[in-house]
């Protein structure tokens, strides 16, 4: 790859925690790295302070050039396997994009505002039927795609309680339809192969916060919420243990 406005003459490998190199910039602010016994899944390539996550499998042959101005924005991926690398990079700026308009619906009603997000995910899940059926996909990749949109869905369900303009978090989940958080029984709190992954992690993150919440209200003596709240933070603890 190359990399337009170095922050450093270096450009970091990982795999999960695992550095797997450090690899010099040439130059013409290029490199190479050939990975023999390649285990297939997601890595992270990290320049200065950016990184983004690329998905590898055997006979990939991908060349990438980011611009660190716009490091996400730029990054387009060629050569063998890029396909399926910038489709999980537009996905992944669309859903930055899409978070602002979400954020508009959550001060929709309860109804509405799952009927909205519903729509986008349908809209993605017919993106990437459409991307399966012109392209040859791997099991990886269509269990990476899948969990990309599913994650995400949840994300925009477990937010709608905090982004809500009305101030008293407790009357808003009370009055959620009681099927609301349906999926949750089947969320695997222990995937190791997305442990890595963005979007599984802001999923947990606000999960943890959404069910935290409704914990403490079992016991609080207010309906004033603050997220630096000591018991509110505890018993999001007790739950992450």
């Amino acid at each position: 790859g190359e990399i337009i406005n170095v922050n450093n003459t270096f450009v970091v490998l990982k795999k999960s925690k695992h550095i797997i190199d450090t690899i010099e910039l040439d130059g013409n602010n290029r490199f190479v790295r050939k990975i023999t016994d390649l285990k297939p899944g997601l890595y992270t390539f990290k320049h200065g302070g950016e990184f983004q996550m690329v998905l590898l499998e055997p006979n990939d042959s991908i060349m990438f050039r980011p611009n660190t101005l716009e490091f996400d924005e730029s990054l387009v991926y060629t050569g063998e396997g890029a396909k399926k690398n910038n489709y999980l990079i537009n996905e992944f700026l669309r859903n930055e994009v899409e978070e602002k308009k979400v954020f508009k619906y959550c001060q929709l009603s309860a109804e509405d505002y799952q009927k909205e997000v519903d729509s986008l995910k349908n809209i993605k899940l017919k993106k990437l039927k459409k991307f399966k059926n012109k392209y040859d996909t791997s099991d990886l990749f269509n269990k990476i795609a899948h969990a990309n949109i599913e994650y995400n869905y949840y994300f925009n369900k477990e937010i709608y309680p905090f982004v809500h303009y009305r101030g008293n978090k407790n009357d808003i989940l009370n009055a959620l339809p009681k099927d609301f958080y349906n999926y949750r029984k089947n969320i695997n709190y222990n995937d190791t192969f997305l442990k890595d992954y963005f979007v599984y992690n802001t999923f947990l993150r606000w999960n943890f916060s959404n069910m935290s919440l409704k914990e403490h209200y079992k016991h609080s003596e207010s309906n004033h919420f603050k997220s630096s709240n000591v018991c509110y933070n505890l018993d999001r603890l007790a739950l992450i243990d």
